[in-house]
């Protein structure tokens, strides 16, 4: 039987707070009782004790919520400031429990953080929360994901500026991407060519930001990357027939700067074949190039492999199946 591990200084703290803390909720303190949870939790933090230290913080912000401003001895304090802190403090505990691997009750403090910010007018904060929790949700249960990531083109679109407008643009898309993983490919191509078609009509960031003189790195429009994945969408659910019409109506309807770019020329790889169309061999040349080499198609117009990210090697990967699967029972 092993000896009894002796608790650490900064344990022995934590526990001294919380014993502190639960003594100045039972006076009716809930103010310093906060405050004592929240020094606790970082003690916590410091041993390493990741879930004692989530749920310190979120008993902390539980307590801290309720007070009036005139609760507060702080002038400056208002309701909406207190609020933040709040969520600050819940998304803290939230970042304890992942580290604890509690994914639920990371969830639940993320929402509730989401749901403050969103009361105080900090959309952009709280669009950044819900794409977390969806990011938490999304590999378990794709639906449920999925809302949060709407939730948060929601938020961002309530940004009502065109910087935000380019936030749920990127949003959007990420939804359209579960879509089309849990193979609701209609759904995924409906978003992703609306999207397209509303940004090319629309002004982009670096458009507003050229007309004021503000430099906005990376602010370019995004209707390629829409278009890009909408083919992917064409070629897994319909063939390569749809997907090569697809490419030539947007060819046809991308001005002449917002061309496909690094994505256009992935298309360019796939369609390498003699009849300059998908097939199953020129795809998986994409998908099997080496990985330790800076260009794995000398004089060709895209990227290796390994450039590519996870969702469309994946969606290559389904093409290729589709394809190889087509011409066995071609071959029977």
């Amino acid at each position: 039987m092993s000896a009894p591990v002796d608790p650490t200084p900064d344990e022995v703290r934590a526990r001294a707070l919380l014993t502190a803390a639960r003594m100045a909720d039972a006076c009716g303190d809930q103010l310093e009782a906060s405050r004592l949870f929240r020094r606790a939790g970082n003690f916590f933090k410091l041993d390493q004790q990741w879930h004692a230290a989530g749920a310190a913080f979120q008993t902390a912000a539980g307590l801290k919520l309720p007070f009036e401003v005139e609760a507060n001895t702080d002038p400056y304090l208002t309701t909406g400031a207190r609020q933040i802190t709040a969520a600050d403090l819940l998304k803290t505990a939230s970042d304890c429990f992942v580290k604890a691997k509690d994914t639920g009750a990371a969830v639940t403090c993320l929402q509730t953080a989401a749901d403050l910010l969103t009361e105080d007018g900090d959309f952009t904060t709280a669009a950044g929360y819900c794409t977390e929790v969806g990011n938490m949700l999304a590999p378990r249960d794709a639906d449920a994901g999925i809302r949060y990531y709407e939730k948060a083109a929601r938020l961002r679109e309530a940004a009502a500026d065109v910087f935000g407008r380019k936030a749920a643009d990127t949003a959007w898309m990420t939804v359209g991407e579960w879509l089309a993983r849990k193979g609701a490919y209609i759904a995924a191509i409906d978003l992703f060519e609306g999207l397209a078609d509303r940004i090319i009509r629309e002004p982009s960031a670096e458009d507003y930001a050229s007309k004021h003189g503000i430099y906005v790195e990376g602010a370019t429009k995004p209707e390629r990357q829409c278009v890009f994945r909408a083919v992917l969408c064409y070629l897994c659910r319909d063939g390569p027939s749809a997907a090569q019409a697809a490419v030539a109506r947007w060819d046809a309807k991308l001005p002449s700067s917002g061309s496909f770019d690094q994505e256009r020329n992935v298309l360019r790889q796939a369609m390498g074949g003699a009849e300059n169309r998908f097939t199953a061999d020129s795809i998986a040349k994409i998908l099997q190039a080496p990985e330790n080499t800076t260009d794995s198609y000398p004089g060709s117009f895209g990227p290796p492999a390994h450039r590519l990210d996870e969702w469309t090697r994946m969606m290559l990967g389904r093409a290729l199946q589709m394809l190889r699967d087509a011409e066995y029972q071609a071959q029977r």
